[in-house]
């Protein structure tokens, strides 16, 4: 919750500066003096007085502003160059209208650059939504759902993954029925549920599949160091088949301990590369505060 609204402050914060530094920009550039440019609403919290300007950070973050030279009635030398009310109209209101406009060129900026970097998701999202879990108690328990169930459509909706699966139930109101399409073991079946009970839950309680290819490495990572590569689907260790991530570290606790493994042992992990089988021996480092073995 506070990690949230720290976060929140922060974007906030950025866009009330884009905001502001729109009217900055333009009162600058038809030559009115700015007295005082701000991120937040007085008190001030902090100050420093740059040229003929103030800039500051205060107290109250919902919002920001420019003073200008001339903006009161009682400022004196209304002739001054420098002086808002000296401004043409067109002036005037290119001032102000350059703060949204700042905040709408910021937009066409920012978004094409996430999309051309891109943005972290889940890989599973992307997996057909199999059921791997689940939890006692759920709602998907009570509706009959199993693990290895394949969730086909949602209220005549198909969907061939998880990330569909999710916008599909996030377009059910709580006034509607719920039919969930599934494929269990070859058979088609339907479930019928409730949109404001599948609401009231708060979550359906299952898990997914979550299939065992490697994204990333840690540090130290005996498996790096093996030849393991990012995108390599693990299948197999010392012959323990491996159907989901959640098998690997098991396997290898198993494989330690019931073989009666030492420090230095190697552990023959089987793996699909490109369409192909390989075969690479890891030597397990263990490590000593989780007092678990690790690829």
């Amino acid at each position: 919750m506070l990690t949230t609204l720290i976060a929140f402050l922060i974007v906030l914060g950025i866009l009330i500066f884009i905001h502001e530094l729109g009217h900055f920009l333009a009162a600058r550039h038809v030559g009115v003096r700015v007295e005082a440019f701000s991120v937040g609403f007085p008190p001030t919290l902090w100050g420093k007085k740059i040229g003929d300007t103030e800039y500051r950070i205060s107290w109250i973050p919902v919002g920001g502003y420019v003073k200008l030279f001339g903006q009161n009635v009682n400022d004196e030398d209304p002739d001054d160059p420098t002086n808002y009310a000296s401004k043409t109209l067109f002036q005037r209101l290119y001032i102000l209208a350059a703060g949204p406009l700042m905040n709408l060129l910021f937009a066409l900026i920012f978004m094409p650059l996430v999309f051309w970097i891109g943005m972290d998701t889940p890989a599973y999202l992307d997996d057909s939504p199999r059921i791997k879990d689940v939890q006692d108690g759920s709602y998907s328990q009570q509706l009959g759902i199993q693990a290895n169930d394949e969730i086909i459509a949602v209220n005549g909706t198909f969907v061939k993954n998880w990330e569909e699966l999710h916008n599909a139930m996030g377009r059910i109101s709580p006034a509607e029925s719920l039919v969930f399409d599934i494929d269990r073991g070859g058979n088609s079946i339907y479930i019928e549920g409730s949109g404001i009970e599948m609401h009231r839950s708060g979550s359906m309680g299952w898990s997914p599949y979550l299939a065992p290819v490697v994204g990333g490495f840690s540090s130290r990572s005996p498996a790096e160091r093996a030849g393991i590569q990012v995108g390599d689907k693990i299948t197999r260790i010392n012959g323990l088949v491996i159907r989901d991530w959640s098998d690997i570290s098991p396997s290898v606790q198993k494989i330690m301990k019931e073989e009666g493994k030492s420090p230095g042992s190697t552990l023959t992990v089987e793996l699909e590369r490109n369409a192909e089988v390989e075969f690479v021996e890891v030597t397990p480092f263990f490590e000593t505060n989780s007092q678990r073995w690790l690829l």
